[in-house]
């Protein structure tokens, strides 16, 4: 399997039908017939096969979604799902912006007595 390049994917064209391109190890790149572009990272989870988004080309690049893909290996080499871990990450992350806001309120209503 030849690994994409930039060109490549710049120069793919919508057809009728779905079209998924492989640059290896579970990275796939989408090419919708609206034109709309992802990058997909597929990987089997205790025998079952789930696919989780990197996001659309070329908002994420190549070597964007080549590290996504490392990141979400590694993750299964530790035995974590790496789709659970996102949305692990993900709650974390706003859970910590609603603590902030919280205390920003918090210093506001103490300065303002």
């Amino acid at each position: 399997m030849t690994k994409l390049n930039d060109s490549q994917l710049r120069k793919l064209k919508p057809t009728e039908k779905t079209q998924k391109i492989g640059d290896g190890l579970g990275l796939t790149f989408v090419l919708k017939p609206n034109g709309s572009r992802y990058w997909h990272f597929n990987y089997r989870w205790y025998g079952k096969q789930r696919t989780i988004s990197f996001g659309t080309y070329p908002e994420t690049s190549l070597k964007s979604a080549r590290d996504q893909r490392t990141e979400a290996r590694e993750f299964l080499a530790q035995k974590i799902d790496p789709s659970a871990e996102r949305k692990n990450s993900n709650l974390a992350a706003r859970e910590a912006e609603i603590a902030k806001v919280r205390a920003d309120v918090h210093l506001e209503e103490l300065n303002a007595d």
